[in-house]
């Protein structure tokens, strides 16, 4: 039996992500903060949050009509 090489055992890369969020929204909260938590574990390599309800365009432009929205 081989060990496995320090590659196959490497953390992944961090991704970043875009989290969509509105103002009432009742999820968003606790998406945000199970996000950011990733976030800090170094899982997420960069968090961008956007209010769509300060910039209706960016959900327009993108087809989503409800949130939390990844």
């Amino acid at each position: 039996m081989t060990a496995p090489s320090p590659s196959a055992s490497a953390r992944p890369s961090a991704v970043d992500a875009r989290l969509l969020i509105a103002t009432g929204c009742a999820y968003c909260p606790a998406v945000l903060q199970a996000l950011a938590e990733l976030t800090k574990e170094g899982l997420i390599g960069r968090l961008e949050v956007i209010n769509i309800t300060s910039h209706p365009e960016i959900a327009q432009e993108q087809g989503i009509r409800s949130v939390p929205w990844m």
